[in-house]
């Protein structure tokens, strides 16, 4: 089976790359197979296989080196002159001295042919274009700081060990491309993005209902407050750019967006569940809760293409009747629902056991979408609340229970409880929703790797609030980040950002800093951190 699947894998390889198939002819009767042994349903599924591939291809390269020509890069080698001893006679001791008798010869010229071997010797396998088969390889020749010229000129490959180290630089050139030749057939296309959330991926939202976050959010990136909690771009908004779409424009924001790439519906403070706050208390959350945001969502679909098809602007502006059955559906919330307990003096126990409520509120949302058209969804589960400074610094706990990372054991453990039932909820409705692609994304480990081991990172402080006032963590509830005070009648900045954000993890006691924000994006975008395990671009299927 093992012999099976090389073969099947050479096979597939031949439509993913450009070069002819006689360049992958490996000797399939040294095999003792048939052709036609491994070709049903073959799946490259995992990068393991992807690297199998690899090794069979170098493997079916070293065999086949010899025939490999470029017929786009073919050098024009009128004559060889070839200079050694017998590795490379071809007959020179036979016409001095005598020729050697049979059996030499007998596998391919089936009589003496002046060679010193049953057959061919390496020098009658060089070819005037062995050269050229990199460049059919795509090799990246900046990687090794070669001019692509340097291949062509006076190259001559004249002994066995030339020929080895051909094939090592094909296997070099076949490890950099071969995963992304498999995936590029496999790419999704996401024509918008509809995101619900809170804080962590709100790109306007509240700012528009309730008055813009003042500076210095968005000073590092955007240059003045672009309504997000940060001081530049959120995980969400390099998951637009890695898919090549704008960033998202709030649902609540009216000027200047454009909502034919998607809309935003997270906003600042949101739950899943609602709360019985108002936005302004100690604790206080936002009134635009999971089920709001879906009801918001529910009525762009329907007024959107009710003022699309009026045609003029409104076509450039809003996303067409397809786009949401072909969308990408990403959500990040939750945090809030666990803090909220703690806010109203819960203990640890008792956020537990009212997470099945929450999650069911959240499974009937993605059900609501599903039935909306929706069919691709990435969810992010929550963060390791237990390190962000505002809750050590609201919420302290004995020394005891603080980690060697510095956070809160009792909010992590929580934060993980919710993540394990999350899991289930999303495990359950893949078998509820047949249609849907539900990825689920592990930000937990994410973040709490970046927080625990920041210098190797390229990190300097985890805990501690860029800007802010006071106090350990460089957090007050009082006095946070933009905020001033009254020195006789002069306003006086205190609430100070650091000197350089893009060393700090997180911006403001509550938030993650821009930098910390594209390091996340840069760990989840492959899917190293998925259940599956589908990179971003790859969202719409279920499995590879």
């Amino acid at each position: 089976m093992l012999f099976c699947n090389i073969i099947g894998y050479i096979s597939l390889l031949r439509s993913y790359f450009v070069f002819p198939t006689s360049y992958l002819s490996l000797p399939l009767t040294l095999l003792h197979l048939e052709h036609n042994c491994c070709y049903n349903n073959m799946k490259l599924n995992t990068e393991s296989r992807l690297m199998t591939l690899w090794v069979v291809v170098s493997v079916a390269l070293c065999f086949n080196i010899r025939n490999s020509v470029s017929a786009s890069k073919q050098c024009h080698f009128p004559v060889i002159f070839n200079f050694g001893d017998s590795n490379s006679d071809t007959g020179g001791l036979s016409a001095a001295f005598g020729q050697p008798g049979p059996p030499q010869g007998e596998s391919y010229f089936h009589h003496p042919a002046g060679r010193y071997c049953d057959g061919r010797l390496i020098v009658d396998f060089i070819g005037p274009t062995l050269c050229s088969l990199l460049h059919t390889l795509f090799l990246p020749l900046t990687l090794l700081n070669l001019e692509p010229s340097c291949c062509y000129n006076n190259m001559k490959l004249n002994t066995e060990g030339s020929l080895m180290t051909l094939c090592v630089v094909v296997s070099v050139a076949l490890c950099f491309n071969i995963r992304n030749s498999v995936s590029a057939s496999k790419q999704c296309h996401f024509p918008v993005i509809f995101n619900f959330g809170d804080s962590n991926s709100d790109t306007g939202g509240l700012s528009a209902a309730f008055g813009q976050a003042g500076p210095p959010h968005g000073e590092s990136y955007f240059h003045h407050p672009a309504g997000r909690y940060c001081d530049g771009r959120l995980v969400v908004d390099f998951i637009a750019k890695k898919l090549g779409l704008p960033y998202l424009n709030a649902f609540l924001d009216s000027v200047g967006s454009n909502y034919s790439h998607g809309a935003n519906f997270a906003t600042a403070g949101s739950t899943i569940r609602p709360q019985n706050t108002t936005l302004h208390q100690t604790g206080g959350f936002s009134p635009f809760s999971l089920d709001v945001q879906f009801n918001q969502f529910s009525d762009f679909q329907r007024r959107t293409q009710f003022f699309r098809n009026k045609g003029g602007v409104y076509k450039t502006l809003l996303p067409k009747a397809e786009d949401f059955s072909q969308a990408l559906y990403t959500f990040d919330i939750g945090q809030n629902d666990l803090t909220s307990g703690y806010f109203h003096n819960m203990s640890t126990d008792q956020v537990k056991a009212y997470v099945p409520d929450v999650l069911a509120q959240f499974k009937n949302v993605i059900k609501y979408v599903y039935n909306h058209g929706g069919r691709s969804f990435w969810v992010h589960n929550t963060g390791p609340v237990g390190c962000l400074p505002y809750i050590m610094d609201l919420h302290p706990v004995k020394p005891s229970l603080v980690d060697k990372a510095g956070c809160a054991t009792p909010y992590n453990e929580v934060a993980k409880s919710f993540n394990r039932e999350l899991k289930e909820v999303v495990v359950k409705l893949r078998k509820e929703l047949p249609m849907a692609a539900i990825t689920y994304v592990d930000v937990y480990a994410v973040k709490y790797s970046l927080i625990s081991h920041p210098k190797k990172h390229g990190f300097e402080e985890p805990l501690r609030a860029c800007c802010g006032h006071g106090g350990k963590y460089n957090y007050n509830l009082h006095t946070g980040c933009g905020a001033k005070i009254k020195i006789r009648g002069k306003e006086i900045l205190v609430g100070k950002p650091c000197k350089d954000p893009s060393v700090w993890v997180n911006w403001d006691g509550v938030h993650y800093t821009e930098a910390a924000n594209k390091w996340v994006l840069e760990q989840i975008v492959d899917g190293a951190f998925s259940d599956p395990p589908i990179p971003l671009n790859m969202a719409c299927h279920k499995h590879l």
